[in-house]
């Protein structure tokens, strides 16, 4: 297990948290894209242009709405 890994998991087992995996996005069993459509999804190592951000966009909603809709009314 990666540190990374190790960090999530610790995080994820306090609870009341959402984990969004942003490599599942870009990524299924065998490769990670770091092209789409002739697109970079990345604009160095470490951050995403605009088309990459459009990809993970979805998995960050839905955690973000899924999160809001627990809290409750005041």
């Amino acid at each position: 297990m990666t540190h990374t890994h190790q960090i999530v998991s610790r995080v994820a087992a306090l609870g009341n948290v959402s984990v969004v995996q942003p490599f599942d996005a870009f990524c299924d069993a065998q490769t990670c894209r770091i092209v789409k459509d002739g697109r970079s999804l990345y604009r160095n190592t470490d951050h995403l242009t605009m088309d990459g951000v459009q990809v993970v966009a979805p998995a960050l909603t839905s955690a973000i709405l899924t999160s809001w809709r627990t809290i409750p009314e005041h």
